[in-house]
């Protein structure tokens, strides 16, 4: 007569491989169809509004380039709108049909922010507090999604405005404190004071490829610049007020009250030429 030991080992041996099988249907099972939270063609997209509860910030697109025309006239960071368009292709863990009673209490009522691409509006609201996917609506369901476009949506508009501080357009001229450079008929650089046509051609270089580590709001009212730069590009003129030399250099765009920041080292190649030391300036 068989003992109750090997009974016991026999239910331990059928539980071990069931969990060993069911082990390998896990890491075996095929992939889940992803779909996308919704279709959009990004080439035919034109305008993105993205409203908050207390502001919101307007683009449009010209050509193949985003330009900011709410709250600021400027050029769009590119990396940005990739990081947005990335959105209609994210998958949605999880659905649910739109109660109208239950909307505030996922924080959709009003929604904590709403961009609209195109004709597709998105509200986002709360986050589900065991895994930190956050709520959506689009049309008449509830969606679940990850949470890395939230806060790109909650940013200040001037984290929006591209940092290279030029387009990509010819340069004509520079007018900085102390010096004039022009672009002469033949293709070659002069300046007042007399400089290396080297050293010239490196510095507008420079402020080809100028690019700011931080744009921020100027709030003040701004006084009467002492010193300014004036660029002339091939169909516009741009002109900034320097703000600050050290510890970091900080232009203003008057105009839309915006600073661009420079480390101080990259700040100073953007002021003067970098003459060679056996010239001196005149």
């Amino acid at each position: 007569m068989l003992g109750k030991g090997w009974l016991l080992n026999l239910i331990l041996v059928i539980a071990v491989a069931a969990l060993g099988g069911w082990v390998y249907w896990l890491e075996n099972k095929p992939d889940e169809p992803k779909t996308p939270l919704f279709n959009i063609d990004p080439v035919k997209l034109d305008t993105i509004v993205i409203q908050r509860q207390k502001n919101r910030i307007e683009l449009h697109k010209t050509g193949d380039r985003w330009q900011m025309i709410h709250p600021y006239h400027a050029r769009v960071d590119s990396y940005r709108i990739e990081q947005l368009l990335s959105l209609p292709q994210q998958t949605s863990q999880a659905q649910y049909p739109v109660s109208t009673e239950t909307l505030s209490s996922f924080g959709l009522a009003p929604p904590q922010v709403s961009v609209k691409l195109g004709e597709k509006k998105i509200d986002f609201g709360n986050t589900q507090p065991l895994d930190g996917w956050r709520y959506i609506r689009i049309d008449d369901t509830l969606h679940l999604i990850d949470d890395s476009i939230y806060p790109l949506l909650t940013a200040r508009a001037s984290d929006w405005v591209e940092r290279k501080l030029l387009p990509n357009s010819e340069i004509r001229a520079l007018i900085l404190p102390g010096w004039k450079i022009r672009l002469s008929e033949k293709g070659t650089w002069l300046s007042e004071p007399e400089a290396p046509q080297e050293a010239l051609t490196r510095f507008v270089e420079t402020w080809r490829q100028a690019r700011a580590i931080q744009v921020s709001p100027f709030t003040g009212k701004p006084a009467n610049a002492e010193e300014t730069i004036t660029v002339q590009l091939k169909d516009q003129t741009l002109k900034w007020d320097i703000l600050q030399r050290e510890p970091e250099l900080i232009l203003l765009d008057r105009q839309q009250k915006l600073r661009y920041h420079f480390y101080g080292t990259s700040g100073k190649k953007l002021l003067a030429p970098e003459l060679p030391k056996s010239s001196g300036k005149k």
